[in-house]
């Protein structure tokens, strides 16, 4: 692996979590910070001045920039399903520190979308690694539930 390879590794390592963590907390400390109702675009416009709504904003910028930036050397195909653990992150976000009710339903939806995302990710490594000859499809059998044991450790 080239020097180039090891860094572009590195930077996506370090940038998804940033992307990740900016998002839930930017939308957590926006959800804190909203007035009860809001009736008019002043009012709204008002809102981005309260503090928790402000430092909201502040962390969306940064995940919208940080996401910018990963989508610049990483390909759309990974970035998108890599980040979606961000729906997990909000869902217990929403439930430790604003006492949210979530339904089953809701707790369902969100399991489809990782399990969504795991086979997207899980089927994307195993196309990649039968292009480097490193794997072939018959290998499958054996990378299935070693992928879905890690996710479930995780």
């Amino acid at each position: 692996m080239g020097s180039e390879a090891a860094r572009l590794r590195l930077k996506t390592w370090i940038c998804v979590p940033v992307v990740v963590l900016a998002n839930a907390f930017g939308d957590f400390f926006m959800k804190r910070g909203m007035p009860r109702s809001l009736h008019t675009p002043f009012e709204f416009i008002g809102a981005l001045f309260q503090p928790w709504v402000a430092l909201g904003v502040l962390l969306l910028i940064v995940w919208q920039l940080s996401r910018m930036a990963l989508l610049s050397w990483a390909d759309l195909s990974y970035v998108v399903p890599v980040t979606a653990v961000g729906y997990v992150v909000v869902a217990l976000l929403g439930r430790i520190f604003l006492d949210e009710r979530i339904t089953m339903a809701r707790w369902a939806g969100i399991v489809l979308i990782v399990a969504g995302v795991t086979l997207g990710v899980l089927l994307l490594i195993v196309w990649q690694l039968s292009r480097m000859a490193l794997l072939s499809w018959a290998d499958l059998s054996y990378v299935v539930p070693v992928t879905a044991v890690g996710y479930v450790v995780v």
